[in-house]
């Protein structure tokens, strides 16, 4: 086995002189031999690029591959952002048109409606016109209507008062204390001439035309209805039975009287009434006194119901 051989250590002074030496060659090289070699260094060089640009590359594909959903989808919202900015500028420019359009149309509407306004205002007063002349007349002729029926009525219920209907007196007496009312005059006057007739309901003899008679033991209310049913000429019999009948209570007998004297339908009634109870009470009531006739028997009531 051969031993290796020790290296040989080149000095300074040697490696200086083979640079030199090399350095003079190169200046002195013929063309052509400077030329390979700058071709060499330029293909040494593009190499280098190219690798560069293949690592440059695989990097880029890298980046891609990681970003490359997150760029597309950033691409895709800003295209809608910018897609939906135009839509909300064309919705904008339609509203504003459509509010010029509605306030237009307002503006239209509201100068209408003034004009309609007084329009109606105007008719109304034409209306008012023609309307205030037809209710005069119409009034002018009610009125001259309802003179006319006051007076056929007043006539009436004065007559009725007068031949003895209580009721037609009380519609005179009513028609006296109401002083708004334009028969009131006429009414005292027709009532005092009424009152004074001697030969008037209030001061002619009784005159019983009929009696009525039936059992005495059926009972007071039995007694008060045939009362009820009882018609004007066989009136007085009846008053005059029940008032003085003694199978009935002092008390059942003057509520009965008490009521009659207000009440009753005929003036004799009423008299008759009134003169039965002064009998039984020793009063001194008349049948134009209805009101103190009411007031004592409320006061006195219980003193004659006890018994």
């Amino acid at each position: 086995m051969e031993k290796p051989q020790p290296e040989k250590h080149i000095s300074a002074e040697l490696r200086l002189e083979i640079r030199d030496e090399v350095e003079k060659r190169l200046t002195h090289l013929p063309g052509e031999t400077l030329k390979i070699i700058q071709g060499e260094v330029a293909s040494r060089v593009a190499d280098t690029e190219r690798f560069y640009v293949r690592l440059a590359f695989a990097l880029a594909c890298v980046v891609g591959v990681v970003f490359g959903v997150t760029w597309n989808n950033l691409r895709e919202q800003t295209q809608n952002i910018i897609r939906r900015t135009g839509e909300v500028e064309i919705l904008h420019s339609n509203v504003l048109v459509r509010f010029t359009e509605i306030t237009n149309l307002y503006a239209q509407a509201f100068e209408r409606y003034i004009e309609l306004t007084n329009r109606i205002h105007e008719l109304e007063g034409m209306d008012n016109i023609v309307t205030a002349k037809q209710l005069q007349k119409a009034f002018d002729q009610v009125g001259a209507l309802k003179m006319e029926a006051d007076g056929v009525l007043f006539t009436a219920t004065a007559a009725a008062a007068a031949a003895g209907d209580a009721n037609a007196f009380d519609r005179l007496q009513a028609w006296k204390n109401d002083a708004s009312n334009p028969l009131s005059g006429e009414a005292g006057r027709a009532i005092e001439d009424i009152f004074q007739s001697m030969t008037g309901p209030f001061w002619k003899p009784y005159e019983s035309k009929s009696r009525t008679t039936w059992d005495l033991n059926s009972g007071f209310e039995n007694a008060k209805g045939i009362y009820m049913k009882s018609l004007p000429e066989s009136r007085l019999s009846v008053i005059e039975t029940i008032g003085t009948a003694t199978n009935f209570s002092i008390g059942d007998r003057l509520n009965f009287l008490v009521e009659a004297a207000q009440t009753d339908s005929t003036i004799v009634g009423r008299r008759k009434a009134v003169d039965l109870l002064n009998e039984q009470t020793t009063n001194k009531f008349t049948v134009r006194m209805p009101d103190l006739i009411a007031d004592w028997w409320r006061t006195n009531k219980a003193n004659y119901t006890s018994k």
